[in-house]
């Protein structure tokens, strides 16, 4: 009788490890499977979003289309608008009615010193009355070249329809930063003291 228990008790453990050995192999063979579509479905979502970054970074990256045209009508505004020093000084020698030179800043630094001939106002509006119904050209300038408000003061007189250009430097480089844009050769024939005009002390 102890043979044949002992016999049915070792064909039931063979039988528990066989079941066990199945379970745990289709466990393994389910996660591995798991692991490896995970892993294929996480490479391949970061490929796509690579190349898609490469692409939109390769779009940010390529240079705008130039329209031609549009270049040279931008290019001819900007001749149009500014005023070139130089042609100040020539005016400058012998001025006309034909032109008003005006000084935008500040009521303390045009009194301190200025450009000869020039007048000074600070708002749109003001050099707008003064002008009345003189036809001259109005050509204006801050304290420097890229001064925002020389430009919103031209922008807002060319609007009401006065001829007006902004001198493409502003005081500061006309008076001291002569090297910006009066060329070598002129440094000893022109003076620029002679077209400044200073409060008295």
């Amino acid at each position: 009788m102890k043979k044949i228990k002992n016999k049915k008790s070792k064909i039931v453990v063979k039988e528990n490890k066989n079941q066990l050995k199945k379970v745990i192999s289709t466990f393994f063979l389910t996660f591995f499977v798991s692991f490896f579509i995970v892993f294929f479905l996480v490479k391949s979502f970061y490929q796509k979003r690579t190349i898609f970054f490469k692409k939109s970074l390769s779009k940010k990256n390529q240079p705008a289309k130039i329209n031609v045209d549009e270049l040279k009508k931008i290019l001819e505004l900007e001749k149009s608008l500014y005023f070139d020093p130089l042609n100040l000084i020539e005016w400058l020698k012998k001025p006309d009615e034909k032109m008003v030179l005006v000084d935008i800043r500040d009521e303390e630094s045009f009194e301190k010193e200025h450009i000869k001939t020039a007048v000074n106002f600070q708002e749109a509006d003001e050099i707008i009355r003064w002008l009345k119904n003189k036809k001259s050209t109005v050509v204006i300038y801050g304290s420097y070249g890229n001064d925002l408000k020389t430009k919103t003061a031209a922008y807002q007189l060319i609007n009401q329809g006065i001829q007006t250009k902004i001198l493409s430097i502003g005081y500061n480089e006309f008076r001291h930063l002569k090297i910006l844009w009066l060329p070598q050769s002129l440094w000893d024939k022109i003076n620029l003291e002679d077209f400044i005009e200073r409060r008295e002390e």
